[in-house]
């Protein structure tokens, strides 16, 4: 099953611009479509187009771009013999699908591109795998694309849903509240695309039987792939990101979600992890969020390196892994998700589904904490982004919208320095006190700037 997908239109955008001065890199974690997008791009907008996976692959093909990487002419001879498929000059695409697992190809990209013959796109998978490209040159002629699960607009195009998003974003724009059985619709659609993500594959699934539970099978096939390819990291690490994956529910549904390895293995230190938390953030299974302890436009130059908080990729994925020792009962959870009766790990799924719009968007993730007067604990803002004129903090809420003393208390502290405040919950849009109460489904429709 084929899916609209926005990364479509900044594949159209590096084609009309590159007229193939550069090759574009489609980089994202494994199974989010990075494969199926590319090939639709390649057939539909070139006159022909070659792809080549290198996880597939025989040595046959191999062996033509190792004999004959200093000869172009006859590699394109052979590329085309070999596939059977005549390629046109400026008019045909080549494909390097999964390219991580034959870095000569990706170090030829510069010469390709500079050729000019033709247009080049690649595809990468779990890119921190570093043994593979240590010797290699990587090329500057890369344009890189981020992409990811599929947000909630893609979800409801794959629905055949065309308008929802388009009537929340002219509502947020004169901030009108939808009303209570809009609302509650919208929001149980919401719902629905949380518990089941984003992952094409799983959506396909759910699309052909509706069927929540027919989707499990599909979502743990995913962790499990996971899983696999993190016990090819080599050495101490593979371990620790293990534990990391697998303890990621448990961190994010504590009330301080900071990431302390004590949690997930007592007696280590935060830099013992930090090699499995490069690789899970590398290889996109994680969304860094970096801490701001003096938050401000230039965000960047007040990091605490030391604090560092850890998404997870695809939400649905992310439902699985937390009911996943209570098979039995997962169908009863789903319904009193979708009846918003279940509020026990509820605002770690909201929390996390902020998290996941806001990369999709192409945001760095950014929290804030600070000291509260006469205590050891600390006030914690969980999002911050920087805007043109200043900063936005962003608190999520689940279950009631008040109390959010951390909000008030960064009010307070920076109010020169924000721009607008923003509580992300349940309920439908409204204004009070200076702070806009926006229902979770509509950051799809958000303007932040």
């Amino acid at each position: 099953m084929e899916f609209k997908r926005k990364i479509y239109n900044e594949l159209l955008e590096w084609k009309s611009y590159s007229k193939g001065r550069s090759a574009v890199m489609v980089q994202g974690a494994r199974r989010v479509g990075k494969s199926t997008i590319v090939e639709k791009f390649a057939k539909n907008e070139y006159k022909s187009y070659i792809m080549i996976d290198f996880v597939e692959t025989d040595d046959e093909m191999r062996r033509i771009f190792t004999d004959y990487k200093t000869d172009l002419n006859m590699l394109f001879n052979r590329i085309q013999l070999k596939t059977n498929t005549k390629l046109y000059e400026r008019k045909s695409v080549i494909v390097f699908d999964e390219v991580q697992a034959f870095p000569l190809a990706r170090e030829m990209i510069k010469k390709l591109v500079k050729d000019g013959r033709y247009d080049y796109i690649e595809t990468e998978s779990f890119i921190s795998v570093k043994s593979k490209i240590a010797d290699i040159r990587i090329p500057s002629e890369e344009h890189k694309i981020n992409m990811h699960p599929m947000d909630f607009e893609e979800w409801l195009w794959a629905n055949g849903d065309d308008v929802t998003v388009d009537v929340l974003r002219e509502l947020m724009e004169k901030m009108e509240p939808l009303g209570e059985s809009s609302h509650k619709a919208v929001l149980r659609k919401y719902i629905e695309y949380m518990i089941i993500g984003g992952m094409p594959q799983v959506v396909s699934t759910y699309l052909e039987h509706h069927d929540l539970m027919e989707t499990e099978q599909m979502k743990r096939d995913i962790l499990d792939l996971y899983r696999d390819d993190i016990h090819k990291i080599p050495g101490v690490s593979m371990e620790r990101a293990l534990n990391l994956f697998n303890s990621i529910p448990a961190i994010l549904s504590s009330p301080h979600k900071v990431l302390s390895p004590t949690k997930v293995e007592k007696g280590t230190r935060r830099r013992e992890y930090d090699g499995a938390i490069e690789w899970l953030c590398d290889a996109k299974i994680f969304n860094r969020c970096r801490c701001s302890s003096d938050p401000s436009i230039a965000i960047g130059l007040s990091e605490n390196v030391r604090r560092v908080k850890c998404y997870f990729l695809d939400t649905g994925l992310l439902v699985s892994l937390a009911f996943q020792n209570d098979k039995n009962g997962l169908a009863e959870t789903y319904g009193l998700l979708l009846d918003g009766k279940l509020s026990v790990n509820k605002g770690m799924l909201f929390e996390n589904m902020v998290a996941q719009e806001l990369i999709c968007r192409g945001y760095e993730l950014w929290f804030t904490e600070f000291d509260k007067k006469d205590s050891n604990r600390k006030y914690e803002v969980d999002f911050i982004l920087p805007g043109r004129n200043g900063i936005i903090p962003i608190e999520v809420k689940s279950g009631k919208s008040t109390p959010h003393s951390s909000l008030d208390k960064m009010i307070e502290k920076y109010n020169d320095r924000i721009v607008k405040t923003f509580v992300i919950h349940s309920k439908d849009l409204k204004t009070e006190g200076g702070i806009v109460y926006v229902p979770i489904y509509m950051m799809q429709a958000m303007s932040w700037n």
